[in-house]
């Protein structure tokens, strides 16, 4: 046996090291050609892996089954205004060129039951459904718009509810999600009368949004009592159109 830290005898084939095992690590063997030393850890020693995440790369340790790690790795794509860099289509890393043509993307958020609105409140109209919308609709609805990717959104809004209102006593506008929430587009305002019994407001604006941003609907109504909203054929709903980023 070789003695490569000098400490054994070469014919003799002997190592005069002493190894000594602890809680953790278990020696065996004598140190000889036949029978070398061998460090293993103890039974019921248990390896730990931890994730330690970047400000770029987010990491997962999975442990199944007992004593096997699956180690995996999710790139953070930061949400700032300007930020070309998305998940494509395929799940992996996109940006877009410069001189290609962005595709556009259109999205429906709308209710499929009435939703209460007492009179003279501001209240976030509620979605309980969507089409190509790629956020989550609990089971009982959402009352926000979550921007998939960072860039130029074009909304349109409708909503109609079941009474008469007086000229100007309609309102809708787009928010944020703070209480109260801050006005990020016009207010628009029903300003003829409603004669209709199932009056109806109607407003479109451009915004730019960060990826992840979130953004609501505010509706009230005047009219001296509690209205509800009017679900059937999507008669009230939020379309979206994303345009692209902002270059």
């Amino acid at each position: 046996m070789t003695s490569p830290c000098g400490c054994g005898n070469e014919q003799a084939g002997e190592c005069f090291c002493a190894f000594t095992s602890t809680p953790d690590i278990t020696v065996s063997g004598s140190g000889t050609a036949t029978s070398p030393y061998a460090l293993a850890l103890a039974p019921g020693v248990k390896t730990t892996v931890s994730e330690l995440d970047t400000g770029t790369i987010d990491m997962h340790v999975n442990e199944a089954p007992a004593g096997n790690y699956v180690v995996s790795a999710d790139a953070r794509i930061s949400a700032q205004a300007g930020n070309a860099l998305q998940q494509g289509d395929d799940g992996g890393l996109y940006v877009l060129g410069a001189n290609a043509i962005q595709p556009l993307r259109f999205m429906q958020l709308y209710q499929t039951a009435p939703q209460q609105l007492q009179n003279g409140q501001e209240t976030p109209l509620i979605w309980h459904a969507a089409y190509n919308y790629p956020g989550t609709i609990g089971a009982g609805g959402v009352d926000f718009f979550e921007a998939p990717y960072a860039g130029i959104y074009d909304f349109h809004v409708f909503w109609r509810i079941t009474a008469q209102v007086a000229v100007r006593r309609l309102f809708s506008y787009i928010g944020d999600t703070t209480t109260p929430p801050v006005r990020l587009s016009g207010t628009a305002l029903a300003e003829f009368p409603t004669a209709d019994l199932n009056p109806g407001i109607t407003f479109g604006e451009p915004l730019e949004l960060a990826a992840g941003q979130r953004v609501r609907v505010i509706a009230n109504q005047v009219s001296g009592g509690i209205r509800s909203t009017i679900s059937d054929n999507r008669a009230t709903r939020l379309s979206v159109t994303y345009l692209g980023p902002n270059h």
